[in-house]
Protein backbone atom coordinates (compact mmCIF):
# COMPACT_ATOMS: atom_id res chain seq x y z
CA UNK A 1 0.00 0.00 0.00
CA UNK A 2 1.09 3.25 -1.00
CA UNK A 3 0.65 6.71 1.26
CA UNK A 4 -1.37 8.14 -1.69
CA UNK A 5 -3.56 4.95 -1.52
CA UNK A 6 -4.22 5.22 1.94
CA UNK A 7 -5.28 8.33 1.42
CA UNK A 8 -7.32 7.81 -0.57
CA UNK A 9 -9.27 5.17 1.09
CA UNK A 10 -9.78 7.37 4.09
CA UNK A 11 -11.21 9.76 1.92
CA UNK A 12 -13.79 7.51 0.71
CA UNK A 13 -14.48 6.62 3.98
CA UNK A 14 -12.81 2.74 3.71
CA UNK A 15 -9.84 2.04 6.74
CA UNK A 16 -7.20 0.95 5.00
CA UNK A 17 -6.14 -2.51 6.20
CA UNK A 18 -3.75 -3.45 9.51
CA UNK A 19 0.33 -3.22 9.50
CA UNK A 20 1.40 -7.04 8.85
CA UNK A 21 2.63 -8.32 11.79
CA UNK A 22 7.11 -8.10 11.84
CA UNK A 23 8.31 -11.49 12.12
CA UNK A 24 11.56 -10.41 13.66
CA UNK A 25 12.78 -14.11 15.13
CA UNK A 26 12.02 -15.55 12.06
CA UNK A 27 13.97 -12.99 9.60
CA UNK A 28 16.90 -13.14 12.14
CA UNK A 29 17.08 -16.79 11.87
CA UNK A 30 17.14 -17.10 8.24
CA UNK A 31 19.35 -14.44 7.79
CA UNK A 32 22.34 -15.93 10.41
CA UNK A 33 21.81 -19.50 8.58
CA UNK A 34 22.53 -18.10 5.03
CA UNK A 35 25.24 -16.31 6.83
CA UNK A 36 26.71 -19.25 8.14
CA UNK A 37 26.43 -20.98 4.24
CA UNK A 38 28.29 -18.53 3.27
CA UNK A 39 31.09 -18.45 5.63
CA UNK A 40 30.82 -22.27 5.09
CA UNK A 41 31.18 -21.56 1.61
CA UNK A 42 34.44 -19.53 1.56
CA UNK A 43 35.74 -21.94 4.44
CA UNK A 44 35.57 -24.42 1.82
CA UNK A 45 37.16 -22.97 -0.79
CA UNK A 46 40.41 -21.98 1.37
CA UNK A 47 40.58 -25.26 2.30
CA UNK A 48 41.24 -26.61 -1.58
CA UNK A 49 43.37 -24.66 -3.05
CA UNK A 50 43.27 -26.39 -6.15
CA UNK A 51 39.62 -25.67 -7.34
CA UNK A 52 40.81 -21.74 -6.42
CA UNK A 53 41.63 -19.91 -9.96
CA UNK A 54 45.34 -18.67 -10.17
CA UNK A 55 45.56 -14.94 -9.87
CA UNK A 56 48.69 -12.50 -9.79
CA UNK A 57 48.39 -11.83 -5.89
CA UNK A 58 51.33 -9.72 -5.76
CA UNK A 59 50.93 -5.77 -5.59
CA UNK A 60 48.02 -5.27 -4.26
CA UNK A 61 47.15 -1.89 -3.94
CA UNK A 62 44.56 -1.58 -1.09
CA UNK A 63 42.84 -3.53 2.08
CA UNK A 64 39.49 -2.43 3.15
CA UNK A 65 38.19 -3.77 6.40
CA UNK A 66 34.61 -4.53 7.53
CA UNK A 67 32.94 -0.56 7.07
CA UNK A 68 35.38 -0.22 3.61
CA UNK A 69 37.78 2.14 4.68
CA UNK A 70 41.61 1.72 3.76
CA UNK A 71 43.56 -0.05 6.37
CA UNK A 72 46.55 -2.29 6.51
CA UNK A 73 47.19 -5.68 5.44
CA UNK A 74 47.94 -6.39 9.07
CA UNK A 75 44.79 -5.71 10.43
CA UNK A 76 42.98 -7.74 8.68
CA UNK A 77 43.35 -11.41 9.63
CA UNK A 78 44.99 -13.59 7.41
CA UNK A 79 42.12 -16.01 7.56
CA UNK A 80 39.21 -13.32 6.88
CA UNK A 81 41.20 -12.24 3.86
CA UNK A 82 38.91 -12.26 0.34
CA UNK A 83 39.08 -10.79 -3.07
CA UNK A 84 36.23 -10.25 -5.51
CA UNK A 85 37.14 -11.62 -9.14
CA UNK A 86 35.24 -9.23 -10.76
CA UNK A 87 37.89 -6.30 -9.47
CA UNK A 88 40.47 -8.07 -10.82
CA UNK A 89 42.66 -5.52 -13.49
CA UNK A 90 44.64 -7.43 -16.28
CA UNK A 91 44.08 -11.00 -13.90
CA UNK A 92 46.15 -9.19 -11.12
CA UNK A 93 44.40 -8.52 -7.68
CA UNK A 94 44.33 -4.91 -6.30
CA UNK A 95 41.74 -4.76 -4.11
CA UNK A 96 41.68 -7.33 -0.88
CA UNK A 97 38.28 -6.99 1.92
CA UNK A 98 37.51 -8.72 5.01
CA UNK A 99 35.35 -11.20 4.64
CA UNK A 100 32.95 -10.38 7.13
CA UNK A 101 32.31 -7.13 5.45
CA UNK A 102 31.41 -8.86 1.93
CA UNK A 103 29.41 -10.95 4.18
CA UNK A 104 27.36 -8.06 5.17
CA UNK A 105 26.79 -6.27 1.88
CA UNK A 106 25.74 -9.46 0.50
CA UNK A 107 23.15 -9.62 2.65
CA UNK A 108 21.70 -6.12 2.50
CA UNK A 109 19.03 -7.53 0.64
CA UNK A 110 17.02 -10.54 -0.13
CA UNK A 111 18.74 -11.50 -3.49
CA UNK A 112 22.06 -11.83 -1.75
CA UNK A 113 23.69 -10.55 -4.39
CA UNK A 114 25.22 -7.02 -4.22
CA UNK A 115 27.44 -4.05 -6.19
CA UNK A 116 31.34 -4.12 -5.45
CA UNK A 117 32.48 -1.15 -3.83
CA UNK A 118 35.32 -0.05 -5.89
CA UNK A 119 34.20 -1.01 -9.48
CA UNK A 120 30.49 -1.20 -9.04
CA UNK A 121 30.04 -4.51 -10.97
CA UNK A 122 27.28 -6.88 -9.44
CA UNK A 123 28.67 -9.97 -7.89
CA UNK A 124 27.36 -12.64 -5.35
CA UNK A 125 28.77 -15.31 -3.68
CA UNK A 126 30.55 -17.33 -6.26
CA UNK A 127 32.73 -14.05 -7.21
CA UNK A 128 33.90 -13.56 -3.57
CA UNK A 129 37.61 -15.42 -3.45
CA UNK A 130 39.82 -16.14 -0.53
CA UNK A 131 42.98 -14.41 -0.94
CA UNK A 132 45.53 -17.15 0.17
Amino acid sequence: MTPSRIRQMRREGRTPPPVPPYRSNENKARTERVKQLMIDHIKLRRNSPEILPNHVKTNVSTYYNNSFTNTDAKNIPKNKRVYISKDLVNGKVKHVYNQDGIIKLLLRNNQFAAKSPISRRNFDIKNVIPFT
